[in-house]
C-alpha cells in the first residue's frame, strides 16, 4: 500500500484506504506507523536482552524522526496562528530558502516557513507576501517606487498568479484616475489587460494569465504628492496548469462558493469626499463558479448602486454593470435595488465597463457598486 510514493505494510492499510496523495494526514498515519514499528522493534529488542546506551536510543529515536520530516517538500502547507501561510520545512531549509520560520510544525520538528518580501525583492516562492516598508506600521512616504519580482522556477509550468490584497490603502483616484499612488503589474501574457489601481482594496483579488510568458512578473507600487499614511499586504500564489484554482480565461476577478459577495476597487474608499469613486477605463469580468446542482445565481446589494448616476437609461452605453446580458447604470440606493437572477447555461459572468470620463463631471458620486449572490438549486424552479 502506498500513499503519495509512501510504502505501508499491510497493518496500516485499512487507516489510509481514503488516502490518495501524501500530504498532513498521510504524515499523520506514517508517524503513527512508524511509531508502532519502532516501538514494537523495542520490544524485541528487550526481549534478546540487548541493551543500549541512553544516547544511542535517542540518537536512533532522533534518525527515524528526521528521515521522516526529511519527506516534506512545499506541498505540505501549513498556515500560523496570524493567518499566514507557508510551508512546512526544517529550520535550516527555511532559511537556505530565504524564508521565515513563524511556528512550529510536524509535531515540532520543523518550521511553518513564511516568505514575506517588501521594496526591490525577488522571490520563486509558490506563494509570498508583498508587504510595505516596516509593515504592519504604516508608511509615511511622499514619493517612491516600491517593486516586487517574482521569478517562476525553472519548468514550473506556471499558468495564472493571484493576487490577493489581504490589506491595502495608498492614496485613492482623483477624478477617477490614478494619478498619485498607483499599482501595477507587468510580465504577464501580452493579451492580458490588468487594470492598473489605487485607494482602498482590503480584500479585493486579481488573476494574472502568465502561461506563454517566461516571466519575471513584476508589482510596482509608486508614490508621490503629499506624504500620507499607506500600508499594503499582498499575497502572491503561482497556480500551475490545470490546477483547480484556477480561473477561467479572462476572468480578472474569479469567486467560488454558493454565498459569497463583489465589489468595485475602491469601493467604501471614505478618506475623502474626492477619493470615493471606481475608476475610468474599466473593462473586466467578474466570474463566479457554479456549484453542484446550482443553476444560477441571485444578485443583492450591499450598499448603494453608484454608477454613472446621470445615466439610468436601459442602454447604458458607457459605464455599466452587466448581469449576463442585463446592464445596469445610474444611482439606486441599495433598498430600492431590485434582486438580479442570473439562470443562463453557461458560467455566471458579472462585466463591468467605464469610459475615460464621468459624465456628471463630478467623480465623488460615482462610488461604485457592492453585491452579494446566493446561489440556487435546479430543483428550486427559480
Amino acid at each position: 500500500m502506498t500513499c503519495g510514493n509512501r510504502n505501508f505494510d499491510s497493518s496500516a492499510r485499512l487507516r489510509i484506504s481514503a488516502c490518495n496523495s501524501w500530504n498532513s494526514n498521510c504524515s499523520l498515519l506514517y508517524d503513527h506507523d512508524v511509531r508502532k514499528r519502532l516501538n514494537n522493534d523495542s520490544e524485541d529488542i528487550k526481549q534478546r536482552n540487548t541493551t543500549f546506551s541512553n544516547s544511542e536510543r535517542n540518537n536512533t529515536e532522533r534518525k527515524s524522526r528526521l528521515a521522516l520530516f526529511q519527506w516534506m517538500s512545499d506541498a505540505d502547507h501549513c498556515e500560523a496562528s496570524s493567518g499566514l501561510i507557508g510551508s512546512c520545512l526544517s529550520a535550516q531549509e527555511c532559511i537556505k530558502r530565504g524564508g521565515r520560520g513563524v511556528e512550529t510544525c510536524a509535531w515540532g520538528l520543523g518550521v511553518c516557513c513564511v516568505y514575506i518580501s517588501s521594496c526591490d525583492s525577488t522571490s520563486s516562492a509558490n506563494l509570498t507576501y508583498f508587504t510595505s516598508p516596516r509593515y504592519p506600521n504604516v508608511w509615511s512616504s511622499n514619493t517612491g517606487v516600491c517593486t516586487f519580482t517574482l521569478r517562476p522556477k525553472l519548468f514550473s509550468k506556471i499558468c495564472q498568479v493571484r493576487l490577493d490584497f489581504e490589506e491595502f490603502f495608498i492614496t485613492g483616484p482623483t477624478a477617477g484616475m490614478c494619478s498619485t499612488d498607483v499599482l501595477s503589474v507587468s510580465g504577464q501574457d501580452l493579451n492580458n489587460v490588468v487594470p492598473v489601481i489605487c485607494g482602498l482594496n482590503t480584500g479585493q483579488h486579481m488573476f494574472l494569465q502568465v502561461g506563454s510568458s517566461t516571466g519575471p512578473f513584476r508589482i510596482t507600487i509608486t508614490t508621490s504628492g503629499e506624504s500620507e499614511e499607506r500600508k499594503w499586504k499582498i499575497r502572491v500564489t503561482q497556480i500551475p496548469c490545470g490546477s483547480e484554482a484556477m480561473a477561467p480565461a479572462h476572468c480578472l476577478q474569479y469567486y467560488t462558493g454558493a454565498i459569497g459577495h463583489f465589489q468595485s476597487f475602491n469601493y467604501g474608499n471614505l478618506k475623502s469626499v474626492e477619493e470615493n469613486s471606481y475608476f475610468l477605463n474599466m473593462n473586466y469580468a467578474i466570474c463566479i463558479r457554479k456549484e453542484a446542482s446550482m443553476c444560477g445565481a441571485t444578485f443583492i446589494p450591499n450598499g448603494d448602486f453608484n454608477v454613472n448616476i446621470w445615466n439610468s437609461s436601459v442602454t447604458c452605453s458607457s459605464d455599466y454593470l452587466s448581469f449576463g446580458t442585463f446592464r445596469k447604470c445610474g444611482r439606486v440606493p441599495k433598498d430600492e435595488f431590485a434582486p438580479v437572477k442570473i439562470a443562463d447555461p453557461g458560467p455566471m459572468i458579472v462585466s463591468f465597463v467605464s469610459d475615460n470620463k464621468h459624465t456628471s463631471g463630478l467623480s465623488t458620486t460615482d462610488s461604485g457598486f457592492s453585491f452579494k449572490y446566493t446561489q440556487f438549486a435546479c430543483s428550486s424552479g427559480m
